[in-house]
């Protein structure tokens, strides 16, 4: 009895024995054969950087990039960049790089160093246009869309940082329609800091002093923006840095050049970005709640009321009143414009003909 015993407990537990094994062994095959739904093996590249070619893009626009010099008395000296616009000579920068200049020097990139004359500025913007006199042949800087920018998509930074020539940095969109307030400090007649246009785009390519009114490109090596502040306590890069967007200094070098002052437009309005939880259950995307309409304005004229929530303009969304301001300057005076605005749980288009602001404000 005790023998069949015996051999009944050995049956036993060689048979739990073999079966703990052979459970171990598959689930163990089947874990190492498991891939999760939504990896596939060999499409995504180790180093993502090794597969974009910035040479391209850096190549091109390093030609229209030029280094200035500025002085303000006989031992103060201002350095920083710019950008050649055209083939006439003219040359965007920012306002601040040559404020209150006596003279004015460029060095252009094959480090032929020419006198400029200052054409015009605009300190709302941040922006000025020089003009220098040669017979060798200039290659100006291509324009970009910043309309079109996407956040982490990748720029190239272009400047003349520390006296150094023809630097490029390279870095990716980190935020658009940036506000950071640091034109309102620069702005020499405070009554008119609502004209302040501060819509910029945020990058994390390495700009330091020298390298403002350098260009931000693409990867085609179209100026997409100017670079222009960067946050920092220090005075130097720390991780973020700022450029207008090319299409506001496309519209405020052209004035520049033509009339020699910007023609600003009047749009007569006070926004921020809508907390409405009833607009966020109809309507899932940002919107701008006017807080008032100024009287006679081509707002009020169009019909805009406080409360209205205005969710793109021509099509295009907004972001935040900053990047409403922007827009709202890139056009002409006297230009029309469609706002497709959401009101009482309705969503409809408006049309507004913008004005020039008053004369006296441009003084």
């Amino acid at each position: 009895m005790n023998w069949e015993h015996g051999k009944l407990a050995f049956t036993l537990l060689l048979g739990f024995g073999l079966g703990a094994y052979y459970t171990q062994y598959v689930i163990e095959k089947k874990w190492q054969s498991f891939e999760p739904f939504h990896y596939q093996k060999n499409t995504i590249p180790v180093n993502l950087e090794e597969q974009v070619d910035f040479s391209k893009g850096s190549e091109k626009a390093l030609r229209s990039t030029v280094s200035i010099k500025a002085w303000k008395s006989s031992k103060k000296e201002s350095t920083g960049s710019g950008v050649i616009v055209d083939t006439n000579g003219h040359i965007a920068t920012n306002y601040h790089v040559i404020k209150s200049a006596q003279l004015i020097e460029v060095e252009l990139h094959n480090q032929v160093v020419l006198p400029a004359e200052l054409v015009g500025f605009d300190e709302f913007s941040d922006l000025a246009v020089l003009k220098i006199h040669t017979d060798i042949p200039l290659s100006p800087i291509v324009f970009g869309n910043s309309d079109q920018l996407k956040i982490g998509q990748w720029v190239i930074a272009i400047g003349c940082p520390y006296h150094l020539t023809s630097t490029v940095t390279k870095g990716i969109i980190s935020g658009i329609g940036r506000d950071i307030g640091i034109l309102k400090n620069q702005l020499d007649n405070q009554e008119f800091t609502d004209l302040i246009i501060e819509s910029f785009i945020q990058t994390d390519a390495p700009i330091n002093p020298g390298n403002s009114g350098g260009p931000l490109v693409n990867l085609q090596g179209e100026m997409i923006g100017i670079n222009t502040a960067i946050a920092s306590e220090s005075g130097y890069f720390e991780g973020f840095a700022f450029a207008i967007p090319s299409n506001l200094v496309l519209k405020v070098v052209k004035d520049l050049i033509v009339h020699r002052r910007v023609i600003r437009n009047y749009f007569g309005i006070k926004a921020s970005n809508t907390k409405n939880p009833f607009f966020y259950k109809k309507i899932n995307t940002n919107g701008l709640e006017i807080s008032s309409v100024s009287l006679n304005s081509p707002a009020f004229r169009a019909g805009l009321m406080e409360g209205d929530i205005i969710l793109s303009i021509n099509d295009k969304k907004i972001q935040n009143y900053p990047d409403l301001k922007q827009k709202i300057a890139s056009f002409s005076p006297n230009q029309s414009v469609t706002l497709k605005i959401f009101r009482n749980d309705q969503v409809f288009e408006i049309k507004v003909e913008l004005e020039e602001v008053n004369s006296y404000l441009q003084r």
